[in-house]
């Protein structure tokens, strides 16, 4: 008999490469980035919604991906959230927010 560990040894090749999906989930992200930055700098005043809408339509791209986006932005002082209401400290769909680029020169 054999042991454990040859028993559950891998033998057979993984189904599908990971860093496939990793690249072309990278591309979409720095694609995507780059779409609403070209956005913001354009309008200077843009809903959020707007830029939701633009950004979840791209293949592989989460909401979290753009508050990520947004929240550095804001904290590097590019980006501030207007017409939040009270005790809201990020925009939400739906909620007629807004996002004002501070600075024309946005990386």
């Amino acid at each position: 008999m054999s042991s454990t560990n040859e028993l559950f040894k891998k033998t057979e090749p993984p189904l599908y490469d990971t860093s496939d999906f990793l690249n072309l989930r990278n591309h979409y992200l720095s694609h995507t980035k780059e779409r609403i930055l070209e956005k913001l700098r354009i309008h200077g005043n843009i809903g959020y919604d707007d830029i939701w809408d633009l950004a979840l339509s791209a293949p592989l791209i989460w909401e979290s991906d753009l508050k990520k986006w947004l929240r550095e932005w804001k904290e590097s002082g590019l980006l501030e959230f207007a017409g939040l209401a009270d005790r809201q400290r990020v925009p939400k769909y739906g909620a007629n927010n807004r996002l004002v680029l501070k600075e024309k020169s946005v990386q």
